[in-house]
C-alpha cells in the first residue's frame, strides 16, 4: 500500500515538473497590445519584462523614481498657504522636508502647520515616514 502512495506521489511530482503543452503560454497576456498569441522578445529566446528602459541616475546618484518623489513631496507641501519648500531629503524610508512660512506663526500654530503638511504629503505618497521642519 505504501508503495502505490509513493509511486502514486512520485508520478505526481514528475507531471508537475515537465509542463504539458508550450511553456511561453504561461507568459502569454491575453490583453498585451500584441495580442494573446504573440509575445516581444528583445532577444532570441528572452521575454520582455515591460521595463520602461534602464534605471537613470543623477549627478547625486539619486533614481529617477526619487527624483519624482521629490516634485511629488514638493508640490503637495506647496499647496499649503504662504509655504515655500526649502529642501526635500530621502534617506531610505524618510522623507526630511524643510519649509519656509512668510508670516510669522505661534508655536501651536506651527504644529498644526506642520500636521497639515505632513497629511497632504502623506495624501499623495505612502512610501515615506515624513518629517517636517519649518523656518520663518
Amino acid at each position: 500500500m505504501k508503495y502505490r502512495i509513493v509511486l502514486f506521489m512520485f508520478t505526481i511530482v514528475v507531471l508537475t515538473a515537465c509542463q504539458q503543452g508550450n511553456p511561453s503560454e504561461v507568459l502569454r497576456d491575453p490583453e498585451s497590445p500584441l495580442g494573446p498569441d504573440e509575445i516581444e522578445t528583445t532577444d532570441e529566446g528572452y521575454t520582455q519584462t515591460n521595463n520602461p528602459g534602464p534605471r537613470t541616475f543623477g549627478r547625486n546618484g539619486e533614481s529617477h523614481d526619487i527624483i519624482e518623489d521629490k516634485k511629488t513631496i514638493k508640490k503637495a507641501a506647496e499647496r499649503m498657504p504662504d509655504v515655500q519648500v526649502v529642501s526635500v531629503a530621502i534617506m531610505e524610508n524618510e522623507a526630511h522636508v524643510t519649509v519656509k512660512v512668510s508670516t510669522p506663526l505661534s508655536s501651536n500654530e506651527r504644529k498644526d502647520l506642520q500636521a497639515n503638511i505632513k497629511s497632504a504629503i502623506e495624501a499623495v505618497t505612502q512610501e515615506y515616514e515624513i518629517k517636517i521642519t519649518t523656518e520663518s
